[in-house]
This record gives structure tokens, C-alpha cells and sequence, in this order.
């Protein structure tokens, strides 16, 4: 690693559900009808059609089309295939698994829909190992699912269903989907009094089911409602994008946060929900209420970490998180919190009322948090709590093995096992007949300044993105804690940083900054495994490891292209060497001549295979020379080619190409000499002086 790399960071539940309603394209600012139908119909055989208003919505919203001929068959049976690939349009479910069905094949159109629909678990294929891709889907088996993906209670209550003449046929395992899809208004029955649910359900039901179950759809960034009114609306909303912000709304109906949002926020900003809220997407900036209402909360991302953040006038009954993350409480927004999903990292920040922790978790509580109670029951069984100097937890009740670990303080504690023990013996503790804890405090000592943590904590950089800085090419990364929370390298927060290079190597680096909070990281520093410690400043300071892999770049051959008459100022690479320019081999007649532009400025293209260097598809273009020195050449053009002209430098080049799919290539190209070879003795010599220049006319 050179010297300027050296400052570069100064520089600088099993529960299934993850809800992303509708991808089309209607937006439901205030409200209106899902079923609204605003155009002219788009199929002659649904003129007239009892779902006429439903397709024609469907069709805008590009979630369902019809035939080459024209039509749209509403009446046809839709088969397994067509129904999972709506359900996912409609829902806008992303995320893709590992799928083996003997009668699929990768190449099959509806496979990735397939593969989607499993990994939300509301399919799973049959004993013999197949999907059955072309079988029709029944009435029943789309109730089924409809309650799966909407995550519905499912009702107790069949006597809705006795209305129906063929109650008798409905088998027992849909029974209770059934009768709730019906007393949900989502399906009815027939002018004959049947519900026929056996019976193949088709297109135009299929439509019309999934219209009744949503009101309202914010899948696009922006700002809904109105700044001085409030906007009703019955039914279920869904959001399934980040940069959502919603404001000043009621809503009759659960209010779904569904993965379409990603990593992104979400903000509810003067919102009451009338149902439950269901949140399966978001990341570290996450979802923020504000003002916001709802007796129950669920929050069940399957992959990854969630910021929940209660502010202002917030007021949620009961929160149950199934999943890893951060949460973040203003004022006494939550009344009850119950951590559900095992395996997870969760941290507080802030005052909480009640939180009850039903799966074996990692806590962490964060100095000046307040958690007024806290219960671990038996299904905790061997978690560990870390209270951070500063944080309190006035009340905690033991009724599994934990650890409870942190110089934090417990003002009560109640221990009803064995299996437990506290780094720092609570104010009151008491203990059920019979129990014993371990007590494992140690004399506390003055901190020093250059005192570090003697355990550093696991952590990782994750999100890396390519940009220029200071005519320099880097990756941003992010550093994270095990919960999900940024480390930001800032000068106030960053007490010191070292890395082991790949060639073993320890270096000291040193923060600089208060503006950028990410790690800097070149992409001409050698491939390898970097390990990273970092020790953070403050009451509560904590050393973190971390390691970056920084594979070597693709490696692109080099090939001349032009001007013909000057190949011999060419060299190919072989297995020991790099590809060589030696201008000395020609005279400057035989090279591009464009001393128009500047006394002896000569050039040759060079060709990079399997690398379009067009501008609409290098995102960046970096060279770095021997000496250490480097420039970001602009790329500007739609010539594909790579110039080595008279002012670049001699010595070995390596050049770098960040492309538009984000891939990293690397060509190597050794500059024997820039200077042509002279015609008469008095020829006067070009300077040795090179720089890195990608430019196309």
C-alpha cells in the first residue's frame, strides 16, 4: 500500500412473510378505489364482463396482459404457473431461492417466478418432487394462498361458509382460509348459492380477488397526502418502495411495509392504522414513525437488519420483532415490545416501557437507554444481555439461562433458574429457592486515554460503491456492528484504526474528517484479505475487527489497434511479462499525429479486450504508473479504443475500468518509450513525462 493510501480513510421469524404488493404502477395518493376503472376497456371480450372494471385496472397497471390475438379470456382457468406469476407481479415479491422441481427446467419462462413464489413460502410443490406448473388452481387453493401472502388471522368462525349449498365439500386443511377470504370480502360465491370450491378459479376471479384485498398502493418515491387534510381510506395499503413518505392519513385496513422497499425508508409521518402493520422491508436508515397510531406492529424482515425508530407523539401498543436490527425509541412511543425470532441481534436505543424476549437473542442497550422492564422467559433460554455504561434496566425478571453482561446498571432483578450470570451485580437482586447466580464484577478502574477494549467485536463492511475522489478511484465501504448500527468513521467518534495488509503488514491510520463517514479503499491497493481494528472514541468506547477481501481485478488483454504502419511500437503480453509500447521503433509519421493540439504529441489506439470503452459504458477509468502516481482520465465518446500518447509516463501503467454492470477490469500495459524514432540527427526528443489519458474524439 503507498503512502496515499496510507490516509485514505481520512479522506474520507420460521415465520414467512415478506409482504410487496402490487408492482404496477398505480399510486394511491388519497385513497382511491383499486377497482376504479379510468380508461377505455383494452380487450373486446371483456366488454361488458362482469370484471370488465377489475382487468381493464389490471391491465393498466402492466400486472396481468392478454393474448397475442387480442383477447383477454377472462373466463379461462389460470394455471399454477399464470397464478404464482400474477401473485408475484401483484405483490411485487423479489427475492429468489434454490428451487429443484423435476418437471421445471431453468430455462422455463415462469421458473424465476417459481423460484420467487417458494422462497415467500406460499408454495412448496408436491411429495414427488414436482410443481405441476400446467395444473389449474381452485378456488380453495387460491384462498389459501391469498391468506399465506396477506398474512390474514385465519378465523375460527366456519358458520360464514354454511351459507354456502356445497359447504360440504370443502375440505377440512382450506376450511378456515375459506371462510376467511369470505368474511374478509375478498371471495363470494355464486348466483346459485355455491361457492364451488373444487372448482378452477379463473382469470377474471383471479383479477378480481386481489383488487378487493388492496385499496391503496405507494410503489414509486415521493411524498403522499395532503398537508392540511386527512386522507381515509378502507381497505389494505400497501408500500413497496423506499423514499416513501406518508403523511396525514387513516387507514381502515392493515398497512403492509413490503420488501419492495429494500434497504431503503420509509417514513409514516401523522398516520393511524386501524388494523395491524406488517413491515418486511427496510435497512439500516429503515422506518421512522412519527405521530404515528396502531395497536400492533410486525415486524418480520427474513434476511438481514431493520431500524425501527418511534418519534414524536408515536403511540404503538405492541411491537413483535422477528428479525435483526435496531430499535430506537423517543418519548414512550412503544408500550410493549416481544422479541420473537432466535438468532438475532437487537439493539435499544432510547426509553421503552415493557420488552419481552421470547427466543434465545443477542441484546444490546445502549448508554442512556432506559428499559423500565424487561422479562426473559423460558424460551430466552441462553441469551446474552450487554448493558452499555450509561443504560438502565430498572426491572428484569430471569426465567431461563442468560448471560448479562456490560457496566450498565439493573436496579431490581428477580432470578427464578439457574444459569446466570451478571459482570455487574444488580442494586436488588433476588433470587427463587434453590437458585444460584454468578456474580463476575470486577474493581473499576480509571479509564486512560489510550486504554483500548480488550475484546473487539465482530463487525463488517458491507454496501460498496465505486466513486471518484480527488482524482482517485475508490470503493466506499460501510462498516457495520453486529446489529446492523453504521460505525462512521469520523475523527470525533474514531479513536484509532490498524490494518494488516496481505503482506502482513500492521499500519496505522489516521481519521481526519467529520464529513465522511465511510472507509475509502482503493482499488489499486494489492488483492488480498485486509484486517481491520478500530477502536471508537467516548464513554462507551469499543474496539470492532473487521475484514475487507479485495479480490484482484479481472485481468483484460491488451491488443494494438492503430494506426496501421506503427504495429511494430507494439509488443503482445506473454506469461512473464506485460504487454509493451515503444514509440523509439517508429518514426512520429507513422503514429496519430496531433501535434495540433500540442508540440509532439503523438498517439496510438490500443484495444481492451472484452472492455467497451465507450462513454455510455465506462463509469470510470483510473491509471496508476510505477512511480506511484496516478490520474482518472476522462472517458468521453463512442470510440472503443484506449490512447497511449507522448505524455503519458514510462514504466509499467496498470489501468483500471469500472464498468456500467459494475465489474472491475484491470490492463497492464509497460511504457518502454514515448519519444519516435527520429528521421534526422536533429530531431529534438519528447519529454519522459507520461499521464494516464483515456480520450476519444
Amino acid at each position: 500500500m503507498n503512502r496515499k493510501n496510507r490516509k485514505v480513510i481520512s479522506l474520507i421469524i420460521s415465520i414467512f412473510m415478506t409482504f410487496s404488493i402490487f408492482a404496477g404502477n398505480m399510486i394511491q395518493a388519497k385513497g382511491e378505489d383499486m377497482t376504479q376503472n379510468q380508461s377505455p376497456q383494452l380487450y373486446p371480450d371483456i366488454d361488458k364482463h362482469w370484471a370488465e372494471q377489475y382487468i381493464t385496472n389490471f391491465s393498466q397497471k402492466c400486472l396481468i396482459s392478454g393474448y397475442p390475438d387480442g383477447t383477454f379470456r377472462p373466463d379461462s382457468p389460470i394455471t399454477t404457473a399464470e397464478f404464482v406469476t400474477l401473485i408475484n407481479k401483484t405483490f411485487g415479491f423479489k427475492q429468489i431461492v434454490s428451487i429443484s422441481f423435476s418437471d421445471l427446467a431453468p430455462s422455463d419462462w415462469f421458473a424465476q417466478e417459481i423460484s420467487k413464489a417458494k422462497a415467500q413460502g406460499y408454495i412448496t410443490g408436491y411429495e414427488d418432487g414436482t410443481f405441476r406448473h400446467r395444473t389449474e388452481i381452485s378456488r380453495q387453493e387460491a384462498a389459501v394462498i391469498l391468506c399465506k401472502v396477506l398474512k390474514l388471522h385465519l378465523s375460527e368462525k366456519t358458520e360464514v361458509l354454511t351459507k354456502f349449498k356445497d359447504a360440504d365439500k370443502i375440505p377440512e386443511w382450506s376450511k378456515l382460509s375459506l371462510s376467511t377470504a369470505v368474511e374478509a370480502g375478498y371471495i363470494s360465491g355464486y348466483p346459485d348459492g355455491t361457492i364451488r370450491p373444487l372448482g378452477s378459479i379463473s382469470r377474471a376471479e383471479t383479477v378480481t380477488i386481489l383488487s378487493r384485498a388492496v385499496a391503496a398502493l405507494y410503489k414509486d418515491p415521493g411524498v403522499y397526502g395532503s398537508e392540511e387534510e386527512i386522507t381515509e381510506i378502507t381497505g389494505n395499503v400497501i408500500i413497496s418502495s423506499d423514499g416513501v413518505t406518508l403523511k396525514n392519513t387513516i387507514i381502515h385496513g392493515n398497512l403492509y411495509l413490503s420488501s419492495g422497499i429494500g434497504e431503503g425508508d420509509v417514513t409514516l409521518d401523522t398516520v393511524t392504522v386501524n388494523g395491524r402493520t406488517i413491515v418486511s422491508g427496510g435497512g439500516k436508515d429503515s422506518i421512522h414513525f412519527k405521530n404515528f397510531r396502531c395497536e400492533e406492529v410486525i415486524v418480520i424482515k427474513t434476511k438481514g437488519e431493520i431500524r425501527i425508530v418511534a418519534a414524536d407523539d408515536t403511540s404503538i401498543q405492541k411491537l413483535l420483532f422477528a428479525s435483526a436490527g435496531y430499535i430506537e425509541g423517543e418519548g414512550e412511543g412503544i408500550e410493549e415490545i416481544y422479541l420473537l425470532k432466535p438468532g438475532q441481534n437487537i439493539l435499544f436505543d432510547g426509553n421503552f416501557d415493557k420488552v419481552i424476549v421470547q427466543a434465545k437473542v443477542d441484546i444490546e442497550v445502549t448508554g442512556d437507554t432506559v428499559i423500565e422492564y424487561m422479562e426473559l422467559t423460558e424460551q430466552s433460554k441462553d441469551s446474552e444481555i450487554t448493558i452499555n455504561k450509561g443504560g438502565i434496566i430498572k426491572n428484569l425478571l430471569i426465567d431461563a439461562p442468560a448471560s448479562i453482561r456490560g457496566e450498565g446498571k439493573i436496579q431490581e432483578a428477580e432470578v427464578n433458574v439457574n444459569g446466570v450470570s451478571f459482570e455487574k451485580k444488580p442494586d436488588k437482586l433476588t433470587l427463587a429457592e434453590g437458585v444460584e447466580v454468578e456474580i463476575e464484577e470486577k474493581e473499576e478502574k480509571p479509564r486512560r486515554k489510550d486504554d483500548k477494549p480488550v475484546k473487539p467485536e465482530q463487525a463488517q463492511f458491507v454496501r460498496p460503491d465505486y466513486l471518484s475522489y480527488k482524482d482517485k478511484l475508490y470503493v466506499a465501504y460501510e462498516l457495520q456492528d453486529k446489529y446492523g448500527k453504521q460505525i462512521p468513521f469520523y475523527e470525533n467518534t474514531i479513536e484509532s484504526i490498524s490494518v494488516v495488509i496481505p503482506d502482513g503488514t500492521t499500519i496505522s491510520v489516521t481519521v481526519e474528517d467529520n464529513e465522511i463517514p465511510y472507509l475509502y479503499f482503493c482499488v489499486a491497493n494489492m488483492p488480498g484479505t485486509y484486517t481491520f481494528t478500530v477502536v471508537t472514541k467516548g464513554e462507551d468506547a469499543k474496539s470492532y475487527l473487521a475484514t475487507l477481501d479485495w479480490p484482484e481485478p479481472v485481468q483484460a488483454e491488451v491488443s494494438f489497434k492503430a494506426p496501421a504502419g506503427a504495429e511494430a511500437v507494439f509488443t503482445p503480453a506473454t506469461e512473464d511479462a506485460p504487454a509493451q509500447v515503444d514509440f523509439s521503433k517508429v518514426t512520429a509519421d507513422k503514429l496519430l499525429d496531433w501535434t495540433s493540439v500540442k508540440d509532439g504529441y503523438y498517439a496510438i489506439e490500443l484495444k481492451i479486450e472484452r472492455v467497451n470503452l465507450s462513454e455510455d459504458n465506462v463509469k470510470f477509468a483510473y491509471r496508476v504508473y510505477q512511480d506511484g502516481t496516478d490520474v482518472m482520465p476522462e472517458v468521453k465518446g463512442d470510440l472503443d479504443c484506449q490512447y497511449v500518447t507522448t505524455d503519458w509516463k514510462t514504466g509499467l501503467a496498470r489501468m483500471y475500468y469500472v464498468l456500467a454492470d459494475g465489474s472491475l477490469y484491470q490492463a497492464k500495459i509497460n511504457v518502454m518509450s514515448l519519444t519516435p524514432r527520429a528521421e534526422e540527427p536533429t530531431a529534438k526528443p519528447i519529454s519522459n513525462i507520461l499521464e494516464v489519458i483515456i480520450e476519444v474524439n
